[in-house]
């Protein structure tokens, strides 16, 4: 799922439609926005349902930039070929030399707030430097939050663990209460 704020659009992977397990969450989700006149649109191309991971995040109405996706709790099914997702979907992005998901950046009100994975990932850049480098291309105050760890969370992504309420809220789930196979 990929939301884009600006345009109030939410996009999803066209393959949540027909791909089993996730036709009945489909269904519900569906009925759910369709309900709240929530506008939703499908990617062409994607080869999972979970886009947001490997597609731009989207920095304000006209921007976009590409993190390098190369995630190191998937080395088998991480070939996703953003560049073909984007052209395909009429979607312009800058390219970022610094490895993220997009799963693990939860923006909102000028600040984006990234889990410590990312300084795993990323060995070349000292924490300092990374940091700077994210909140100038993220136009936005960046807050690292710790992760779990390895066994406790497999993906490390900050939209695991926290969402923006308001300005002043953020509402936090506890990843040691999930389902084993979600953590």
């Amino acid at each position: 799922m990929v939301f884009l704020k600006f345009n109030k659009v939410v996009y999803f992977s066209a393959k949540i439609k027909s791909k089993q397990p996730f036709t009945h969450a489909w269904e519900r989700l569906k009925e759910v926005l369709d309900r709240h006149r929530i506008t939703y649109g499908f990617l062409k191309g994607t080869e999972n349902i979970w886009c947001r991971d490997y597609m731009p995040v989207q920095v304000d109405n006209k921007r976009f930039v590409q993190f390098q996706y190369d995630p190191p709790y998937d080395r088998v099914n991480t070939r996703y070929d953003s560049l073909y997702v984007n052209r395909l979907n009429g979607i312009e992005a800058e390219h970022i030399d610094i490895k993220l998901d997009g799963g693990n950046v939860v923006s909102g009100y000028d600040k984006a707030i990234i889990s410590e994975r990312v300084f795993d990932v990323n060995p070349d850049y000292s924490p300092q430097k990374l940091v700077k480098k994210l909140e100038k291309v993220l136009e936005a105050e960046v807050i690292i939050i710790p992760c779990l760890g390895p066994g406790l969370d497999m993906t490390g992504h900050a939209d695991g663990y926290v969402r923006f309420v308001n300005k002043g809220t953020l509402i936090g789930n506890d990843r040691r209460l999930e389902y084993k196979s979600w953590t």
